[in-house]
């Protein structure tokens, strides 16, 4: 599991995507399609933390993270 600071500097960078979509006009979260298809990976993932829906790499909450646009997974495994 990533230790407190690589968790802090996630959050930061994700914090940072989100604000950056806001101002340029961008949509905030991805197509249903696109989520779905993270879930998936994420639910087949060995990181992934069942009791709480969390990604054990980054801590995030899959059902938020997977949602938001330009979020990215800390194992590279989503295409989109």
């Amino acid at each position: 599991m990533s230790s407190f600071k690589d968790k802090l500097k996630l959050a930061m960078e994700s914090a940072k995507t989100i604000a950056k979509n806001a101002i340029e006009g961008n949509d905030l979260t991805v197509p249903n399609e696109v989520y779905l298809e993270r879930l998936s990976i994420c639910n087949g993932c060995e990181k992934h933390v069942k009791a709480t829906n969390q990604c054990g790499e980054c801590g995030c909450f899959l059902s938020v993270k997977g949602k938001l646009a330009g979020m990215k997974c800390p194992l590279n495994k989503w295409k989109k």
